[in-house]
């Protein structure tokens, strides 16, 4: 099965690498601008393709033909059916086509994800190392606390770069929490509060993990 990457790369002249788009007071909507993970407040994950095309290659409607027949031969290999598009009152397909577009020079494809793990074996299949985690887990950050996993970690707040005190995650428990191992983008529907240490953020909703484990907790 061919490969939307690959495929791209046939035509690109550079990636993209401004911040992600549509961030305003205290959460953002995914309108990428980069290759990443989107993570929502209630544990949905999506992620995104951002590439530059060669017009000459791609019209709107061949590019959407092309990304819905690998989405849909993806999840018909993992027995979901021939489909690359969620239905209301239906189970979700492993991946979903959010929304593919062509615009200003830039080729952009979201897909949404069943479960972190089935965005981890779609990014294997689709040889996507930009978006390719070796693990994704998302939780209250009260649940990772309880399993003593914060504890492995130092925290630090973004704003001044100073630890975090373990009273401090503690309050926050209500928050959400994403476990990412490997070196991806990360943005949150909510403003970060905390991450541990190594973690770099480009802005209140967008980090970059290093390789092995991080934690992100946000709003």
């Amino acid at each position: 099965m061919k490969k939307v990457k690959i495929a791209l790369a046939a035509s690109v002249l550079a990636v993209i690498l401004a911040a992600c788009g549509g961030k305003q007071g205290s959460t953002s909507t995914f309108s990428p601008d980069q290759d990443s993970i989107f993570v929502s407040r209630e544990g949905s994950f999506s992620s995104a393709l951002v590439e530059t095309y060669d017009s000459a290659t791609y019209t709107q409607e061949k590019f959407q033909a092309f990304v819905d027949d690998i989405v849909s031969s993806y999840n018909e290999g993992k027995g979901a059916g021939a489909l690359s598009a969620n239905a209301e009152g239906q189970a979700k397909l492993p991946v979903a086509v959010s929304s593919c577009v062509l615009d200003g020079g830039a080729a952009k494809i979201i897909f949404d994800y069943a479960s972190s793990a089935d965005l981890i074996d779609f990014a294997k299949d689709q040889q996507d190392q930009d978006n390719l985690a070796e693990g994704l887990e998302f939780g209250k950050a009260s649940t990772f606390l309880n399993q003593g996993a914060l504890m492995e970690a130092v925290f630090i707040t973004p704003k001044d770069g100073t630890n975090v005190k373990p009273e401090k995650l503690v309050k926050a428990g209500e928050s959400s929490c994403v476990a990412v191992d490997g070196a991806v983008t990360i943005q949150t529907e909510g403003k970060i509060q905390y991450v541990s240490k190594g973690v770099s953020l480009q802005d209140d909703f967008t980090a970059k993990t290093p390789e092995g484990r991080s934690y992100i907790i946000f709003k």
